[in-house]
């Protein structure tokens, strides 16, 4: 008997895709497999975003010029969920691999046909005292790439 807590979205034709990870990738995978008709759960650990939700502006991302990168993740998120994208707030444990593809999370499992990894990236840290106070802070390590090209860049 399966498991209570588990999800099956192989449906009849067999159109389940799960994807792994909430970035931009995950979001835009999700996006086109739910407009192609698949049936779609999109696993995010943590908020949908990645590392670009915590951006604080976004100067490279064609069509949208100088967008905070939580405004831009958010309109993806919405655009995904909007052509019916599930959203679930869950890690994944570890993935057994079959015809059909179980997932097993922190709140149960899953199955599909097809799974997707974005899993995106996370920093390396320096591991240095007071690195974690300014984690988020507008401090550039590089200038944007706009001054280095344009000849305004304040360094050398």
């Amino acid at each position: 008997m399966p498991d209570s807590n588990q999800d099956h979205l192989t449906g009849s034709g067999g159109s389940g895709c799960a994807i792994i990870g909430a970035g931009p990738a995950g979001l835009t995978a999700g996006l086109y497999a739910a407009r192609a008709g698949y049936t779609v759960a999109l696993l995010e650990r943590l908020a949908p975003g990645g590392q670009a939700a915590t951006t604080w502006r976004v100067d490279n991302y064609p069509g949208v010029p100088q967008v905070n990168g939580a405004e831009l993740v958010q309109k993806m998120a919405d655009q995904a969920l909007g052509f019916g994208v599930g959203l679930r707030s869950e890690d994944v444990m570890r993935i057994e691999p079959g015809p059909v593809h179980r997932i097993v999370t922190s709140s149960g499992s899953l199955q599909a046909r097809a799974v997707i990894l974005a899993s995106g990236a996370s920093h390396r840290h320096l591991q240095i005292p007071g690195e974690e106070k300014l984690q988020g802070a507008a401090c550039p390590i590089a200038p944007p790439a706009t001054e280095l090209f344009s000849g305004t860049c304040p360094w050398p």
